[in-house]
């Protein structure tokens, strides 16, 4: 196994011509024949690309959670601070979801803290369930029967 592999899958007319990545002839090339050599290399190669995939993957679907999660708390007006202010302030008023003339803030510190509310309520939607599962049984812990 080594190039002879490599040049018999190129010189063969039924072969579909699929190039061989250059890193692989590279890897194969470099192991000198060794046919465990090869393998290895190889191996390391495939598990250093999925790894790089994944890791890849895992990224864009943060930020594809965080926008979704943006999108919904902004959309309901999902305001965090504006919520705890609220309950704490009086237990009879409890509509604090929506947009309405009444929910907007009059001035720059009430926008600040309008805004720094719905990054906070971004970021803890965008945990996921998963997360607020395992919040709730560490809060409350059930005992299995």
């Amino acid at each position: 196994m080594g190039l002879d592999v490599i040049q018999a899958y190129k010189n063969n007319p039924a072969t579909p011509k699929i190039p061989i990545p250059s890193a692989l002839a590279v890897l194969i090339q470099m192991a000198n024949g060794d046919p465990e050599k090869e393998l290895n290399s190889i191996e390391k190669f495939y598990n250093h690309t999925m790894d790089q995939a994944a890791s890849l993957q895992r990224r864009n679907l943060q930020l594809i959670t965080l926008l979704v999660a943006w999108i919904f708390v902004v959309g309901l007006n999902l305001d965090t601070i504006s919520f705890i202010s609220t309950l704490l302030g009086s237990t009879a008023h409890i509509q604090v979801l929506g947009w309405s003339p009444s929910s907007l803030p009059t001035d720059s510190t009430g926008w600040i803290l309008k805004i720094v509310g719905l990054l906070v309520t971004t970021l803890f939607v965008s945990l996921g369930a998963p997360f607020w599962f395992n919040v709730l049984y560490k809060l409350i812990p059930l005992k299995s029967s």
